[in-house]
Formats: C-alpha cells, structure tokens, sequence
C-alpha cells in the first residue's frame, strides 16, 4: 500500500506535521506505556559491551556457518543477524540489563500484578557496570542494574527472565546476539503469542510521541490472531535495506499472563517490533486496525 493511500485511511497529514514527527523520530525512543523507575546508573557502554562481545563474551556466531547462537536461535545466512547491544550514553532513558550464561539480557516491558509469572530464582545481578566500567568487568552476573533475577513461567529463559519489583515484574529479553528468520523467531519462540491474545490496542503515532497515553481497543481478535499467524511466517527483513517511511502507530499485543509486545506499523506495511528495531516483516497491517 502507497503512503499516500495510508495518510487518506488514516485521516489527511500536513507537510508541516510530517516534518515535526520526522524530528521526533531521532529522538532516542523513550517508554510511552508505562512510567519507568529511574535508572540509578547511567551508561555510556558501546565501546565496553562491544568489546566484550567481540572477544567471546556472547559467543557471537558468524553468519555463514550453521551453529547455533548463544539464545538458541539458528545462526545461518537464511535471517537477518542482530548483533551484541549497544548502550549509549544519549539521555536519561537508559536500558538497565545484566548478563546470564554469556548473554546480555536488556529490559522490554513491565507487568503489574505479574507475580504468577516469577519461577526460580537463577541468578543475581550486581549492578556494577557503569559509564567508567572497564572491558574486563564485563563479567558473568554483572549488569547495569542490580538484584536477583528469575525464570519467567512459560517462556524459555533463554529469552526471557525477569526481576521483582514492589510496582511489578519487569521482563528483561535477550533480544541481540541473534538470527532471526521469520516473525515466529520472536512472536512464537520468544513471546508465545499462539497461546492467545487477550487483548489488543492502537495508538497513533502523534498519541505515541505526545505520550498522552491514548489507545483504541481492537476487539476482532480473532481476524487479529491470523494477521499475527501471517506475521509468524513471514521472512525477516533488514531494516536498513527497507524503504518503510515514517511510522502510522503502535500495536500492543497482551497475553492472559500480561506478557505484552509492542510492534510499530511501519509505511509500505511494514511492521517491527519496538526492541528490535533492526529488523522488520512486511504485512498488510491497515485491515487490522479499529
């Protein structure tokens, strides 16, 4: 679909708007749907996360071969190849993480009242790593942000694992060092979406930049859980070797346990998901929407 028959479905836009939310968009993407407690350290870690990926800290496969990544996923040629995460000291919203088993999970979402979701504890995180920590404390059970971490029930720790929080469970996803071929690589194996959607929202691009906190409920759920089924099979794409255009809105997806994913619809249907922002699938999205 054009972006000028996107613009008249959605309602008509001014030059003038479309230049204000391109300017928005540079801005490092910041939480709309929750209100995150304040990080207690700041980062400033691309040189010292990438450092320490590179000399194996992940075990970071190579592309061409057929061996396996450090979450499990396939690490062939057949996907797009998200690297180790870059932290970089741009604002205030930082992106609190630890590192499990040689992989670096990054915080993704909060679920309130989620403490059906908490299994064994596994670990402890002890929030050392700041902007003057060296490469070489990037260590087994180091993080950005500190505390006992645990398995989420139902999901493969692999991808998920999550901490406990007076406010709520926050989810912490292993979202780099990864292969992804098709939507299924996140939506079903990570997320498990084919377990039901409870419930769906839309948010508008210019609600999402204001943070007004204003959604639209989708309550065709089950036309939604086959776009999603189209979405699982459909194959990863670059997002860097796309043409998508600006982004129309926010697609918030939550299960019966509260686990929810956030993608972004994207021009020429393209969609991503917010946390991974490297890689996008193109489906025809307008249908779907309230």
């Amino acid at each position: 679909m054009k972006g000028e028959q996107l613009l008249h479905a959605l309602g008509e836009v001014d030059e003038e708007y479309l230049r204000q939310v391109d300017e928005l968009r540079r801005i490092p993407p910041k939480k709309k749907r929750y209100t995150w407690i304040p990080m207690a350290a700041c980062l400033c870690l691309v040189a010292g996360v990438t450092a320490w990926a590179l000399r194996g800290g992940m075990g970071m496969p190579t592309k061409e071969g057929g061996q396996a990544n450090s979450n499990g996923m396939s690490g062939s040629a057949q996907g797009v190849y998200v690297p180790p995460l870059k932290v970089e000291h741009e604002s205030a919203d930082m992106t609190g993480f630890f590192i499990y088993q040689g992989r670096m999970y990054s915080q993704v979402d909060m679920v309130q009242e989620g403490q059906k979701l908490v299994g064994a504890q596994l670990g402890e995180s002890s929030g050392t790593i700041d902007e003057w920590t060296s490469e070489d404390q990037y260590l087994e059970g180091t993080g950005s942000i500190g505390g006992a971490f645990y398995e989420v029930r139902g999901y493969d720790p692999q991808h998920l694992l999550c901490m406990v929080y007076d406010y709520g469970v926050e989810l912490f996803w292993n979202n780099c060092d990864i292969t992804v071929s098709t939507g299924g690589d996140v939506l079903e194996e990570v997320f498990r979406l084919s377990d039901g959607i409870a419930q769906a929202e839309f948010q508008s691009e210019s609600d999402f930049q204001g943070d007004t906190g204003c959604t639209t409920r989708i309550t065709r759920l089950e036309q939604l859980e086959a776009w999603v089924n189209a979405l699982t099979q459909a194959p990863a794409l670059s997002s860097a070797e796309t043409d998508m255009g600006q982004c129309f809105g926010h697609l918030y997806l939550t299960k019966a346990d509260g686990v929810m994913v956030h993608l972004k619809l994207m021009g020429e249907d393209y969609v991503q998901i917010e946390n991974l922002p490297g890689v996008c699938w193109q489906v025809e999205w307008l249908s779907i929407l309230p």
